[in-house]
């Protein structure tokens, strides 16, 4: 590749990045709690070395690699070391089941696996069903720095540190170097890069194929479209099994921001007052727990406080709505406005360390109370759609265009259309060539046809507005059909539902039923501020769930939320469950979204019931 031409491959990214940026830090990691900075040029030197090590333990052009991890900046390197060998990366959830683990392992045929823990990789080992075919598993920790060679002590067979593969001396000498820079240069931007498997809401997870052009092709769209820069600051904690996060850290590359790496997803309170991230992408999740401890916090304060802050939000509402309509702000509210921002919603701010410009928030929907709520205070949250095989964002909300309740426009070099049934279909240069192993799979996701000639099936159901805006509906597979034959739509519903802070998950049941019924999660931390604030003497979550003022609290709600809702639409009987949904348990996918079929599986018995 010449200096001026445009890099076309992951690979090619990350080098033309490691040039443009030498002698400044890429980013910065923690480590037992303590921040750790890395320079481009150690970055660089660490996906040589790998590359180089992977190589000589015999990782061939095409062949796929797996990464079982956690969110770690070893996974960013193992990740860039990969796909310069010219092999596939197979990003796998650490909270993925045993089972699905294996399912994995062996559809995308994986000899080499990186696992973060000797836990990990004994569990690998110890079943007979992979015992053959993964010939080295190599573990992350200790770090890269630990250049310790020797097995992990009662580990035999395949195992060894990811240390072990790594000879610097002979990675950095001049054929050291020729061989990494040979297989780089021999990528292909319509190379594989990564299989990604989708979360398998209904059933076992399929491969989705990217290639290099899909991945960059994604990295480009997003920073063409977001105000961002070397000066900026993002944390990176989502699972980088995602794809989401992953392109995050490849536009990175291209704007040359700095990323910091947390330890885990629990550190975010933390790390957003010492990392003080000038933009920070998230599920709604994450911006709905933040919304949550700012209103328990107010409502620990004496009541004139909290009077003070009702009024300033009153006010940041009032403003922030004449902005999102264009009228002009009269001055009597932008006098209001500079007072209210001065004394509380500059507050509201610092939950984020005070520096941030926007929000991105993805995955899943996000509830209008939340967007507006942190509206009020000055922060815009840009929602879009994507999935897996769109590698991201296939529409998004921009700073300059944003309307709440929708995702947003179609992003720049893809095509959005509605199918006669509503069905979003798309078309561009991020969309996957299909599925690992399963043309058929890849036939129907295409309408029929080749991928490179068809539209991709999204399997959700939207509405365009007349400037483009797109609202999701629901998704396909999950409209309910009840036995008279009405048509609905669960998310919505399951979006009104969560807005009570006493909600962690709401699920719908209802096809080929009389009626709708719900299944609800109480949220751990919103259940006890409300416990507390109404002096319910409960504190275990299991008790709670069964409390009478608890039950009838969700009571209301449903009955407010019912107000809303077609007669066919609202829920007759619900019920709270003494445990959350949760990934270990298979109730919820990586991502978070609803595994319909396995909860309605799990709770047949009390579904039953409420029938």
């Amino acid at each position: 590749m010449s200096d001026d031409a445009q890099p076309g491959t992951i690979p090619e990214l990350f080098r033309a990045a490691a040039r443009r940026f030498q002698g400044r830090e890429l980013g910065r990691y923690y480590e037992d709690g303590v921040q750790q900075g890395i320079a481009w040029s150690d970055a660089a030197d660490e996906v040589r070395h790998l590359c180089w090590g992977l190589i000589r333990v015999g990782v061939e052009p095409g062949e796929r690699v797996a990464i079982l991890s956690e969110t770690n900046r070893l996974w960013t390197a193992c990740d860039q070391a990969i796909l310069a060998a010219g092999a596939v990366t197979v990003g796998i959830y650490a909270t993925a089941h045993p089972d699905e683990v294996a399912f994995i392992l062996r559809d995308a045929d994986v000899r080499v696996v990186i696992v973060e823990t000797s836990e990990q990789a004994e569990l690998l080992a110890a079943r007979p069903d992979l015992a053959e075919a993964l010939t080295h598993v190599l573990v992350m920790r200790p770090g890269l720095r630990e250049l310790a060679s020797t097995t992990p002590p009662g580990v035999d067979g395949p195992i060894a540190p990811l240390t072990s593969i790594i000879q610097p001396e002979r990675a950095d000498s001049p054929d050291g170097r020729r061989v990494v820079l040979a297989r780089l240069s021999a990528v292909l931007p319509s190379d594989l890069a990564a299989l990604v498997y989708t979360s398998g809401t209904t059933g076992r997870p399929k491969g989705v194929e990217l290639t290099h052009d899909n991945l960059v092709s994604a990295a480009r769209t997003f920073t063409s479209i977001m105000p961002l820069g070397p000066d900026d600051v993002s944390l990176v904690y989502l699972p980088l099994a995602h794809v989401l996060q992953r392109i995050s850290v490849y536009a990175g590359l291209i704007f040359g921001g700095r990323g910091v790496y947390l330890e885990a997803p629990e550190q975010l309170p933390v790390a957003l007052t010492e990392v003080r991230p000038t933009v920070l992408a998230g599920v709604p999740r994450v911006f709905e727990k933040i919304q949550a401890r700012v209103l328990e916090r107010v409502a620990s304060l004496p009541l004139h406080r909290q009077r003070a802050f009702e009024w300033a939000l009153g006010v940041g509402r009032r403003h922030a709505s004449a902005l999102r309509a264009g009228a002009p702000i009269p001055a009597r509210l932008r006098a209001e406005h500079a007072l209210a921002d001065r004394l509380v919603l500059r507050r509201i701010r610092d939950a984020f360390g005070g520096r941030v410009r926007f929000l991105v928030s993805g995955a899943a929907p996000i509830g209008l109370d939340t967007l507006e709520f942190f509206h009020a205070a000055g922060l815009v949250i840009l929602e879009g759609y994507g999935l897996t095989e769109s590698a991201a964002a296939a529409t998004i909300n921009r700073l300059d265009a944003f309307r709440f309740g929708t995702v947003g426009q179609p992003v720049p070099e893809s095509e959005l259309r509605l199918a006669d049934d509503g069905e979003i279909l798309l078309r561009g240069p991020s969309v996957c060539r299909g599925y690992w192993k399963r043309e058929e799979a890849t036939l129907e996701a295409f309408g029929g046809e080749p991928p490179e000639a068809g539209w991709f099936h999204t399997g959700d159901i939207g509405a365009l507005d007349a400037e483009g805006f797109l609202r999701i509906t629901d998704r396909k597979k999950d409209i309910l059909i009840t036995a008279a034959g009405k048509n609905v739509a669960p998310q919505p519903i399951e979006n009104a539902l969560r807005a009570s802070p006493l909600v962690e998950h709401a699920c719908v049941i209802g096809d080929r039923q009389r009626y709708l019924v719900a299944l609800f999660t109480l949220d751990a931390e919103g259940v006890r501020t409300w416990a507390r604030a109404e002096a319910v003497d409960a504190h275990d979550i299991s008790a709670l769930a069964e409390h009478p003022r608890v039950l009838d609290a969700i009571e209301r709600h449903v009955a407010q939320v019912n107000e809303g809702l077609a007669r066919y639409e609202t829920i007759k009987r619900f019920a709270v469950l003494p445990e959350p949904f949760t990934v270990a348990r298979s109730l919820l996918t990586p991502t978070m979204k609803l595994r319909r079929r396995a909860i309605a599986e799990e709770y047949a018995e009390l579904i039953e019931r409420l029938y």
